[in-house]
């Protein structure tokens, strides 16, 4: 049977950019960095996963270098884990085809816009595009993608920038990209 993979949480910072950093002083091996992880994915280790001090986990920046830490410490009042690398890097290059997908749509119904952002994040597109015209209405009136200040009135008169939470589609991409 092939060993699980451990748990892959997401960091906004770069990791491949520390990498360069800590060589360029060239008097602290990588190893010896720490990266803090906070809000969903820090809440995630602790509460659902329950991990510990000394477990395993994986972090991934989005570009591509993933690198195996270990958990050094848990603040549960805060939502924080700090994690130190056991090993160097790895980037990965993308070896498939980098494409733009267009997709023209609204406010799809029933988190069809939730599906069409995973789906497009797992085949690989390189970004995502929302069109919004003069004429686009909202047919949903509580859709959860629309800011609590807009209604489907202002909507409908081209208030376009508050139909998409884009923070909420983002964090969608990003669970995507751990999969």
């Amino acid at each position: 049977q092939a060993a699980s993979r451990p748990p892959r949480f997401y960091v906004p910072e770069r990791i491949d950019a520390a990498v360069s950093l800590e060589s360029s002083r060239a008097s602290l091996p990588f190893s010896s960095r720490t990266f803090l992880v906070e809000g969903d994915e820090a809440k995630h280790v602790i509460k659902s996963l329950r991990l510990k001090e000394g477990d395993s986990v994986e972090l991934c920046d989005g570009l591509g270098t993933t690198v195996s830490c270990t958990i050094t410490s848990l603040d549960k009042a805060r939502w924080q884990a700090w994690v130190q690398p056991t090993q160097d890097p790895l980037t990965l290059q993308w070896c498939g085809p980098q494409w733009v997908l267009c997709v023209g749509c609204l406010t799809l119904k029933g988190g069809r816009t939730e599906w069409l952002v995973e789906k497009a994040t797992e085949v690989g597109a390189h970004s995502l595009i929302p069109l919004s015209t003069e004429r686009s209405t909202v047919t949903e009136p509580k859709s959860k993608f629309r800011t609590s200040s807009s209604s489907p009135r202002k909507a409908a008169k081209g208030d376009a920038e508050s139909e998409f939470q884009p923070g909420r589609l983002e964090r969608v991409a990003i669970a995507a990209t751990k999969q």
